[in-house]
């Protein structure tokens, strides 16, 4: 499945809230790829760290510089 979105703004939040979709609806053994430009938002504490529980990383993540 593709998936994509057009809004009036490109927040940390917004992006946060396009991924709820895909990790909420995929079946937990399903395996998906998320394929991002290099915005900020796409790096963003808000999305690494819930990508990273998703995967199971319980690592500290350190701090966004």
């Amino acid at each position: 499945m593709v998936r994509g979105t057009v809004g009036d703004t490109r927040t940390e939040q917004d992006f946060v809230a396009f991924m709820r979709g895909p990790s909420a609806s995929a079946a937990p053994a399903v395996p998906w790829r998320v394929v991002c430009d290099n915005l900020n938002t796409h790096l963003s504490k808000g999305i690494v760290r819930p990508v990273a529980d998703c995967c199971g990383i319980e690592d500290d993540l350190g701090e966004k510089e």
